[in-house]
């Protein structure tokens, strides 16, 4: 329990898992799409998609188009509730964690060395920056996992001493740079050519859309196959390859 999506990833390959079309092969995607959906709780969320061009057909997210319609226990839930809302209170504390609620990625200062960049490996929640027996001769600063200082999810991540932690960071870097001779020259590229944040922004919504197009059309087949379940395996597979 609150493991990241690289650790679920982790252990569904190691256990030989196979994905609805049969397939070891797992992505994150996949593993998000089905963290948030409902239908493996037994409840159907439907109009999650519209067509609003009645020429192509093509659909889109319903944000505001039309109303939507929830149905509690439509069909028999392979995931109890309790558990399925614990996974999404985990996914969205992690969320605000990451990036905040409002998402702006500007607010994040530096006022310390490697703020809210370092990743627990145990659970994927960011480390907090905290101080032990504070005021004391043997005070420290320490690098905690988040969820464990929070106690909402069994973290049993150690703390590490921040000193170390620059330390070690120092020392790969220079062994970066002593390895590489060249590696002022590079960076030095890199800079010139730097993409531009308005660039970047433009990227982002480009792969949230595709990422909303693939959810969207992974959604509608899981609805169909909710709705009509004597499809034949090898529709159903080839469909959701």
């Amino acid at each position: 329990m609150g493991v990241g999506l690289g650790k679920i990833l982790e252990q569904l390959i190691e256990m030989g898992a196979k994905t609805g079309a049969g397939k070891t092969e797992w992505r994150l995607s996949t593993i998000t799409t089905i963290l948030k959906n409902e239908k493996y709780m037994g409840d159907m969320l439907q109009q999650k998609t519209i067509s609003i061009d009645y020429l192509s057909h093509a659909r889109v997210k319903n944000t505001n188009h039309a109303p939507t319609y929830y149905t509690e226990n439509s069909h028999e839930a392979i995931i109890d509730r309790e558990t399925f809302e614990l996974a999404q209170r985990i996914r969205k504390d992690r969320a605000k964690v990451r990036i905040g609620e409002d998402k702006n990625l500007s607010k994040y200062s530096r006022t310390y060395p490697l703020t809210a960049m370092i990743i627990c490996s145990e659970c994927g929640r960011t480390l907090k920056r905290r101080y032990w027996n504070y005021g004391k001769p043997s005070q420290r600063v320490m690098q905690q996992c988040g969820s464990y200082i929070d106690g909402k999810a069994n973290c049993n991540a150690k703390a590490s001493r921040q000193d170390l932690i620059e330390a070690t960071t120092i020392h790969m870097l220079n062994k970066v740079f002593l390895k590489d001779l060249d590696i002022m020259s590079t960076i030095q590229k890199v800079i010139k050519s730097t993409i531009k944040v308005d660039d970047i922004q433009n990227i982002i919504e480009k792969l949230t859309s595709e990422r909303d197009e693939n959810e969207i059309a992974l959604s509608n087949l899981i609805d169909t196959k909710v709705k009509a379940p004597d499809i034949p395996e090898s529709i159903f597979n080839a469909k959701y390859r």
